[in-house]
C-alpha cells in the first residue's frame, strides 16, 4: 500500500469511537487512529503537562491529555489482532502508545507504524524505550507546527522522522490559517503523492 493510500485510510471514515471519544479502526492488519475530531478532542491534546506513564515495563514521561485517550482505549486495543500501525496528528500520539504496548505485550515490535504529523509527546527517553520504536516512520509536512511546537517545552519524537519533499500549494478556497500550520490532510495528502 502507497503512503497516499494509508493517508487516505486514516483520514476516511468508518470509524469505531471507544474510551474517550477516541476513534480508531482495523482494516486488514492494520490498525488506524484517526486525527482530532471534535471539541473532546482538543480539551485532550491542550493537557500538555507532563504525566508518567506507568503501564509499561519502561516507565516514561509523556504528555498527560495522549496518556489519559490512550488509557481510556488501551484494554480495547490489546484484544485486536494487528500487525501494523497508522495515526495522523492525535492519532500519531496514540499509535506510538500502541506501537510501545504492541512490544510491552509481544516482546517485539509491529511490521511497521507509521506516523503523519505526529506531535512529539515523550520526553527524555531512555535509549532502552527509544530502541522499542525503531519500526516507526514519522512522515511530516516540512513547517507542521503541530510535528515541532512541542518541542518547546520538552516532548521529543522517537523513531526515525522523514520530512515530506513533494510538491503543495494551498487549494482554492482553503482557509489560509489551516494550509500555514503546515498541518492540514490536504497539504498531506499533496505531498504524499510524490513519495
Amino acid at each position: 500500500m502507497s503512503l497516499l493510500e494509508r493517508f487516505n485510510k486514516v483520514t476516511g471514515g468508518d470509524w469505531i469511537t471507544a474510551g474517550n471519544d477516541v476513534q480508531y479502526k482495523i482494516v486488514e492488519d492494520t490498525l488506524y487512529f484517526q486525527c482530532s475530531n471534535g471539541k473532546s478532542d482538543w480539551r485532550y491534546n491542550f493537557m500538555a503537562s507532563e504525566d508518567v506513564y506507568e503501564k509499561s515495563d519502561i516507565p516514561f514521561i509523556g504528555h498527560k491529555g495522549f496518556n489519559k485517550l490512550w488509557q481510556s482505549v488501551r484494554k480495547e486495543i490489546e484484544v485486536l489482532k494487528f500487525s501494523k500501525i497508522v495515526g495522523y496528528s492525535q492519532g500519531a500520539a496514540l499509535a506510538i502508545r500502541a506501537h510501545e504496548n504492541y512490544y510491552h505485550r509481544y516482546g517485539f515490535e509491529p511490521d511497521v507504524t507509521i506516523l503523519f504529523g505526529c506531535p512529539p509527546s515523550i520526553k527524555n527517553p531512555s535509549k532502552k524505550l527509544k530502541a522499542r520504536f525503531s519500526r516507526v516512520v514519522n512522515y511530516h509536512n516540512p513547517r507542521d507546527l503541530v510535528y515541532f511546537l512541542p518541542m518547546l517545552i520538552g516532548y521529543g519524537h522517537v523513531g526515525e522522522c522523514r520530512t515530506l519533499r513533494g510538491k503543495a500549494s494551498r487549494p482554492s478556497g482553503y482557509k489560509l490559517l489551516t494550509w500555514l500550520s503546515g498541518h492540514s490532510p490536504a497539504e498531506y495528502r499533496q505531498r504524499t503523492c510524490d513519495e
